[in-house]
């Protein structure tokens, strides 16, 4: 995918919570996702399962909004689209990874409600490999870009999102903390959890051709890094390093 494109492919989210006896309807949070398509060809809005769902914050939206365009030549014409997060008897109505810590989540979208929406997907093709090799896909100090909405801010005449600077901050084959996560060295904030983290156009990443054969990918195309999640505060101090989790989890996760 070439970097520019990555921008039609995220979206901005808001999730609401109602209150049926004071029937009051309320914006909880903001927040960024993306959009991702498996071989079977659904489509699916990626985010942090956080954004979703969160026990310790006591925090439980009902439903989520998300912003799409509608016409790609006239950026300021978009919609639209409500998804419910819970279907009959508190049904989870998105995906995740049971009984493991990975703050990833990814809620189906229905086919007709896109069908007049003009947007990019990322999809397999768009990760390097399956699996990682050591010091050669995403090495340390990759030039990375995370492409979202900080602290909600963006320009409200497109809904098109920012993309901010990061570098890889630790070898992604040694998955941190044991977790299948890494951390980039950005300046990031609230309202980006969600996020995608790609690789910048212009740096070197190496992956392997349908015959197995290591080469060097384009250096105008960009690659599908991880889900930007938040940022570390040991000892409750922000030290500008933020969690990435795989790309791979996304494939997993919506049965690629």
């Amino acid at each position: 995918m070439i970097a520019t494109m990555a921008l039609f492919a995220v979206a901005r989210l808001e999730t609401f919570k109602h209150d049926s006896k004071a029937r009051v309807t309320s914006l909880l949070a903001t927040a960024t996702g993306f959009f991702y398509r498996n071989k079977e060809d659904k489509v699916f809005l990626i985010t942090n399962k956080h954004v979703l769902y969160d026990r310790d914050r006591h925090y439980f939206p009902d439903w989520l909004r998300f912003h799409v365009h509608s016409d790609l030549n006239h950026l300021t014409k978009t919609k639209h689209i409500d998804l419910r997060l819970w279907g009959k008897g508190g049904k989870r109505l998105w995906k995740w990874v049971p009984h493991r810590p990975i703050d990833v989540a990814a809620l189906e979208v229905p086919a007709n409600q896109l069908a007049d929406c003009r947007f990019i997907n990322f999809s397999q093709e768009d990760m390097l490999k399956d699996q990682l090799l050591p010091g050669k896909d995403i090495d340390l100090g990759l030039q990375a870009l995370v492409v979202g909405y900080p602290l909600d801010f963006y320009d409200k005449n497109t809904l098109l999102p920012m993309a901010r600077g990061a570098i890889v901050a630790t070898w992604p084959w040694l998955n941190f903390e044991g977790k299948p996560c890494f951390l980039v060295d950005a300046r990031l904030h609230p309202g980006m959890s969600g996020s995608p983290v790609i690789s910048s156009p212009g740096t070197v990443c190496r992956k392997q051709n349908s015959k197995g054969v290591e080469e060097v990918a384009n250096k105008k195309e960009t690659y599908l890094l991880g889900v930007f999640s938040d940022e570390r505060t040991p000892w409750g101090e922000p030290i500008g390093l933020n969690t990435v989790w795989h790309a791979s989890i996304i494939r997993d996760m919506v049965g690629d």
